[in-house]
Order: C-alpha cells, then sequence, then structure tokens
C-alpha cells in the first residue's frame, strides 16, 4: 500500500536452546519465521491463531521489546534496525503495545493517576497541571470518571483494568497499537463495551490496529483484513472479509467452526474436524506442512512438502497443497 504505515519484511524471530553446565546450543526454537505483511494508515489488522502460535512473540517483536533474528520492521518510512536510541524513543510515542496480561501489566503499587502520568514522564511531555490534566482527559476516553485516578489496580475490575491499560496506550497519541489479546480473558458482555470502545477511539483518532484474538467472531466486529498465524508463519490471509465467506485453509475453517454466529449468517460451507492435539513446539516442528499431523484431509505430499503461501486472487492468500481442489 501507498499509505503503509508498517511494513514487515520476511521478520523472524529464533530463540536458541541450550543445555548443560557450559550451555551448549542444541536447537533451535522458530518462534516468528518468515513473516512478511503490510498495516495501513487508519487500517485495521486481525492477527488469528492458537496459543502458541508465536503471536505474542510477532507483536513484541515489531515493537522492538525483542530484537528481530532477521527481517526489516519499517514504521513511517524509517528501517528501526537503522535508528538510534533517540530515533526509537520517538518512535515509541507513536507506536504502542496493549499487552495481553492486563492484570499484571499495570504496576500494583501506583495508583491510576502515576499508570498514567508514567509515559508523559519518560517523554518529559507537559508540567504537572498539564499532565494531570492530562490524566484526567484519558479516564474520560475510555468511559472512567475521575475518581478512578487515585484508585490502585487491585481495586479495579478486569473491564476497567483494561479501560486503563488503553488509556495508557493513548497517553502519547500514538498511529498504531498492538492489541495483544485485549478482550480475551474478560466475560462476554464486557467484551463488547470493549470492542466498542476500540472502534470508537478508531474513529475518533485515525489510529492503526494490529488486532490480536483466538476468535473469528471477535476479529469479524472490527476487521475484515485478518491474518491466520500458525507455528510462525501465515498459512492464510484474507482481506475485506473473505476469511468469513470462504475460508480456504482446513484450520481456518475450524474457527469458523468455533464461531456459530459467523457459520450460520455467512459461512456456508462443510464443517472441518480438527484432529486432537496441541499445536506442535517450534523446537521439532513436523516435517512438510506444519498442520498435517492435526489436519483430516491431509495427503501424501502433506507429510513432506512444505506449502508455500500462494495467491489466491487479489485479496486472497493460502498455504495448502489442496487449494486447488
Amino acid at each position: 500500500m501507498e499509505q503503509s504505515l508498517l511494513k514487515i519484511q520476511e521478520l523472524k524471530k529464533y530463540f536458541p536452546i541450550r543445555k548443560g553446565l557450559f550451555k551448549k546450543q542444541i536447537g533451535i526454537a522458530k518462534v516468528v519465521d518468515d513473516i512478511s505483511f503490510n498495516i495501513g494508515k487508519g487500517e485495521v489488522v486481525g492477527l488469528i491463531g492458537e496459543s502458541g502460535a508465536g503471536k505474542s512473540i510477532l507483536l513484541q517483536t515489531i515493537a522492538l521489546l525483542r530484537q528481530p533474528t532477521e527481517g526489516k520492521v519499517v514504521f513511517n518510512g524509517q528501517d528501526l534496525a537503522d535508528c538510534s536510541k533517540k530515533e526509537l524513543k520517538k518512535i515509541r510515542k507513536q507506536m504502542q503495545l496493549i499487552p495481553q496480561d492486563h492484570q499484571n501489566s499495570l504496576h500494583p503499587r501506583m495508583t491510576i493517576r502515576e499508570i498514567l502520568k508514567e509515559p508523559l514522564k519518560i517523554h518529559g511531555i507537559g508540567s504537572k497541571d498539564e499532565k494531570e490534566r492530562k490524566a484526567r482527559e484519558l479516564l474520560e476516553l475510555v468511559e472512567l470518571e475521575s475518581n478512578y485516578l487515585n484508585r490502585f489496580p487491585h481495586q479495579l475490575s478486569g473491564g476497567q483494568k483494561q479501560r486503563v491499560a488503553i488509556a495508557r496506550a493513548l497517553a502519547l497519541r500514538p498511529e498504531l497499537i498492538l492489541c495483544d489479546e485485549p478482550v480475551s480473558a474478560l466475560d462476554v458482555s464486557i467484551q463488547a463495551q470493549i470492542l466498542n470502545l476500540f472502534m470508537d477511539l478508531q474513529k475518533q483518532f485515525g489510529l492503526s490496529y494490529l488486532f490480536v484474538a483466538q476468535d473469528l467472531a471477535v476479529l469479524r466486529q472490527i476487521s475484515y483484513h485478518i491474518l491466520v498465524l500458525y507455528l510462525g508463519k501465515f498459512i492464510e490471509i484474507g482481506l475485506d472479509g473473505i476469511i468469513y465467506e470462504n475460508p480456504l485453509h482446513p484450520y481456518t475453517k475450524t474457527f469458523l467452526d468455533a464461531s456459530p454466529s459467523i457459520k450460520k449468517n455467512i459461512y456456508e460451507g462443510e464443517r472441518i474436524p480438527i484432529t486432537w492435539g496441541d499445536v506442535p513446539t517450534p523446537l521439532d516442528p513436523p516435517a512438510g506442512c506444519a498442520f498435517h499431523p492435526r489436519c483430516n484431509q491431509a495427503i501424501e505430499i502433506c507429510q513432506k512438502v512444505e506449502p508455500k503461501l500462494e495467491k489466491v486472487n487479489e485479496k486472497h492468500f493460502v498455504a495448502c497443497h489442496r487449494v486447488n481442489e
């Protein structure tokens, strides 16, 4: 896209596995393996995958909380690998991360006032009075009253903690927010409220999101551009809602089966049950297609040859040997 805000190019994050007294390397865990995608200005992109797929590590690597093994993270035309510490500090104002664990992401010994003022102090923004006014404005943005400023995190409900985490991410007026499963730990009714808040803020400030979830019904409310991640690789990418209407990878279809509201109203394809089992470990991934041990549609080539992510049409890309069928 010409107006791309974030460009991820062949990004990899590998972890060496060491053992013994001398920490001899015995293997490599390829947690993020050759990932490429773009996010445009004002665009919301959804990322879905099971626990262990590499979603959180991908977001942390994009935010440079972990250094990439290979590949590029380009933000607003700047390759972050070429930036000095001073330049990276400026970029961090424009790209914020809402971590998955909102229960522990807020310092238990800091009041909500101190938590919201902290990003402003780090970046030297505003006087004492301006910081106080900003903290009150941030709470108002996330629909909390100013009397919450004097409370500590343990005095808040899960939904209120998540609102504070969102307010903190907004403190520096970023352009991009990386949202790591921000509603997965919340009750269904609270999920809907938080999703509506995300959508309202996106429209109000023209924000871009990379929004992670394990439920396509959640993503459908906020994004029509979907990235499907499995064992550190994209196995399906769909733009403009095509994933909801015509998923092609058996793994993606299992997410549709787990979302009855979508399947009833949009998707009318056959049910694809998943074979019992957990996501394989990146330490010892299966040969061929990483999904084949759990796929009831696997054929002989799936066990031997890894499928490449191939273009089906301008809006759809799939890594599956049986896609043409």
